[in-house]
């Protein structure tokens, strides 16, 4: 029985994922980075309604230009969740299936995740 040589190791940076893994890998970091600020948000909710003196901290806190900054980061994580749920929820009910219609969905899914982030960011944080 030949075998052939197998590699000593593999370089993930000379395999080129497909869009809809991309998406796939996207929507699992952005779950779990919304699980990771939810303990935080809560904090900041409960100082909100906590006192007046509180609130007006947390109001100067979120005037900081890095932390509008940082709030990029789980507006995305949110968008592109609800946006890449919705689907993998449309593959469930086997939607855009076939390999060409899954590539265009995944592409669409990336960019109104960043056209959802970037409108929210402007209207409400900046």
């Amino acid at each position: 029985m030949i075998t052939k040589p197998r590699p000593k190791y593999l370089n993930l940076f000379a395999i080129r994922l497909p869009v809809p893994g991309i998406v796939s890998i996207l929507h699992r970091i952005s779950g779990f980075l919304m699980v990771a600020l939810l303990g935080a948000f809560i904090l900041i909710i409960d100082q909100l309604i906590t006192s007046p003196d509180s609130y007006s901290r947390i109001s100067f806190f979120f005037g900081n230009l890095y932390v509008k900054l940082f709030l990029i980061v789980p507006i995305w994580a949110l968008s592109h969740h609800l946006l890449a749920g919705i689907r993998f929820l449309l593959l469930d009910f086997h939607f855009f299936i076939d390999l060409k219609s899954t590539r265009i969905f995944s592409a669409l899914i990336m960019f109104i995740s960043v056209l959802v982030t970037s409108v929210v960011w402007f209207r409400l944080v900046w």
